[in-house]
């Protein structure tokens, strides 16, 4: 979503109040619109406009307040919209904590949740019970829809904490290891604007053309009908012009990519304009401004990239700044669920293996099949004495953002011992990567070469690998 104020920022303009040339407010739908062009699902858009808003603004959601449900309205039998009430809110309140819906502050518990996801008649019956009519009980119960969230059920056993290995994180492998990865890094990019525009303008005159929008008629042939259902085949297809209610209906552009690409207006008009491709903003809006956006970001960071220097954090400056803390293993939450659906590394039986011969951590939390692989690999080889999985505190700080390494690994070789960042992204091949993690790793490659250079620890690596076997390739290469 280009950054995490994309979504507040971009309500935040929406909502200006619109005046005209004398400063009077102008009233009506037609000019108090807004449009959000979103690179992800109203539902993903929703989800995390809420979750930024209780976050910045401490507003809590997923609870239930009394008055909130007093100023629910409903409309009455002769048609007038009157509220809930405050003695129906504080029943129905009472009610569902003790029926454990919802703690003694009102935040809304898993069994509320199934409740709603089954419709539950017991809830149904509550709501009813307090709100007195049919009419007041749907509004109730539709809030109630609103405020919780379906459960996300998987096949899982049940919920382990992985523990720290104190022997490994005392070992000496390890603390050799911690010593070569511990070190934090400063930026400077250096970047001309004119050939950044020059760049940015070529790569979108070489953009493959945004399609029109176009109407498709289809004819379908009914072959059978009968207990069954109906049966039908498609049997001829054809793309037509239409001419859009919203052709004339543009959204700010500049504004929407300038949220998208953090490039500022003056910027954005020259390229677009140099580049003679706005004609296909009008055919197509929503593609034009999604892979315009697109370009101009892969764009922006190889440049970023390429102009990127890295240098280790001045010795004047507190130890905090110069160095990560090996509380940051200490105080990462480590946890998850067991079994064929769950994240923590199981065996067939459902029991977390355990790492505690070689990881930090005795269980391991992964995101995905190749991570669960890629653990279970480094488990089995001789050579590799300790590894880590690094929590998501360990973070470079790189142009594009954040960036969090997968693994650290202390390997064992007769030509002396290794020290390797393992970056497990599905590819060998960076240039294959999306550009904003691409250019993330080049980030870290950069960073990692500055403590090998710059500290004198040429036993340093950092790999971006596709799996435990190319990462055995790795290990198993000549120093």
């Amino acid at each position: 979503m280009g950054t995490e104020r994309w979504r507040r920022q971009s309500i935040g303009r929406g909502l200006r109040l619109c005046v005209n040339g004398s400063g009077n407010r102008v009233y009506g739908f037609d000019i108090n619109r807004l449009t959000v062009i979103a690179n992800e699902s109203y539902e993903e858009f929703a989800d995390r406009l809420q979750r930024e808003m209780a976050d910045d603004l401490d507003i809590q959601f997923g609870v239930v307040a009394v008055d909130a449900l007093a100023r629910l309205t409903f409309k009455a039998e002769d048609g007038t919209v009157v509220p809930v009430n405050m003695t129906a809110a504080q029943l129905l309140y009472q009610a569902l904590i003790s029926e454990g819906y919802i703690d003694a502050r009102g935040k809304v518990q898993d069994s509320l949740r199934q409740a709603v996801q089954t419709s539950d008649a017991n809830l149904t019956k509550i709501v009813g019970d307090a709100a007195g009519s049919p009419a007041a009980t749907a509004a109730v119960l539709g809030f109630i829809k609103r405020l919780v969230k379906p459960i996300d059920i998987k096949k899982t056993g049940q919920r382990v904490v992985s523990p720290l290995v104190e022997d490994r994180l005392n070992s000496h492998e390890f603390r050799e290891l911690w010593d070569r990865i511990q070190h934090r890094t400063e930026y400077r990019v250096d970047v001309d604007e004119a050939d950044l525009r020059a760049a940015m303008v070529n790569a979108l005159r070489d953009m493959i053309p945004v399609p029109k929008r176009k109407g498709e008629w289809i004819s379908h042939r009914v072959e059978r009908i009968d207990q069954s259902g109906l049966t039908a085949e498609a049997t001829a297809a054809r793309r037509v012009d239409v001419t859009y209610a919203d052709s004339e209906d543009l959204p700010d552009i500049l504004s929407v990519l300038a949220d998208r690409t953090q490039l500022t207006r003056a910027t954005l008009a020259h390229v677009l304009t140099e580049s003679g491709t706005l004609g296909q903003f009008r055919s197509n809006p929503k593609s034009y401004i999604d892979q315009v956006g697109r370009v101009l970001n892969a764009t922006k960071a190889d440049f970023l990239v390429k102009g990127l220097r890295y240098e280790l954090v001045d010795s004047s400056r507190p130890e905090a700044d110069r160095r990560y803390s090996l509380s940051l293993l200490r105080e990462a939450d480590v946890a998850g669920y067991t079994g064929p659906g769950g994240n923590i590394i199981s065996d067939s039986d459902g029991n977390p293996v355990s790492f505690e011969t070689k990881s930090v951590y005795r269980f391991l939390a992964v995101d995905s099949v190749v991570e669960r692989k890629f653990a279970l690999g480094l488990l089995g080889r001789n050579e590799v004495k300790v590894f880590v999985k690094l929590p998501s505190a360990f973070t470079i700080p790189t142009p594009l953002g954040r960036y969090n390494p997968d693994w650290a690994v202390t390997i064992e070789r007769p030509d002396g011992s290794r020290y390797i960042v393992f970056e497990t992204k599905g590819t060998n091949e960076t240039a294959l990567l999306a550009p904003i993690e691409r250019g993330k790793t080049q980030a870290a490659r950069v960073h990692f070469a500055v403590i090998r250079h710059d500290i004198g620890m040429n036993d340093l690596e950092y790999e971006v690998v596709r799996d435990i076997n190319a990462a055995n390739a790795v290990i198993e290469r000549e120093a």
